[in-house]
């Protein structure tokens, strides 16, 4: 359980921080390893409250913004018109951070990736298709059944250190 696990030390959590990007995209690839202190710090702040709330914030600015016509600014330009018509998603998204059910921190450091990455499809001139698959692969990847076992993948719910074989067994 997540709540087992020691309180990381201040150069941990500071770590965890300025490597915030390279550890949200291994986390999104395969879950959070509990057994390595700086991912496990990481992957606890993904799955605070205000994380989740703050990303879901983010994403509804993000439409509003879309929405308003362009002016001088210094964030990264979106195409509206791809953000505006997978609007459904994105509130879709925002929706499942700000719920109150438990999450799996993946799904969080997709969201998170969608929102704050410059590479990421929001950023793109891409196909719309692509941004809403990629929306909703993060709305569904948020849920912790969906983190079942399969490919070894670490379990954000089972003991630090143990992960899933493909066969639904653990090992250590």
């Amino acid at each position: 359980m997540i709540s087992t696990l020691a309180s990381p030390t201040p150069w941990i959590r500071l770590r965890a921080r300025l490597g915030a990007l390279a550890i949200d995209r291994v986390i999104a690839a395969r879950g959070v390893r509990w057994d390595e202190p700086v991912e496990a710090a990481r992957g606890r702040r993904l799955l605070s409250r205000r994380t989740r709330r703050d990303l879901a914030a983010g994403l509804t600015r993000l439409l509003a913004d879309a929405a308003r016509p362009r002016g001088l600014s210094p964030a990264a330009p979106v195409p509206a018109g791809t953000v505006l018509a997978c609007a459904t998603e994105i509130h879709a998204l925002a929706d499942a951070l700000r719920g109150p059910g438990p999450v799996h921190p993946a799904g969080v450091a997709r969201a998170r990736l969608l929102l704050v990455d410059p590479a990421s499809v929001l950023y793109a001139a891409g196909s719309r298709r692509r941004v809403r698959s990629e929306l909703s692969a993060a709305a569904v990847a948020l849920s912790p059944a969906t983190w079942a076992p399969d490919a070894g993948r670490v379990v954000a719910h089972r003991r630090p250190g143990v992960s899933v074989r493909p066969d639904g067994g653990e090992r250590a």
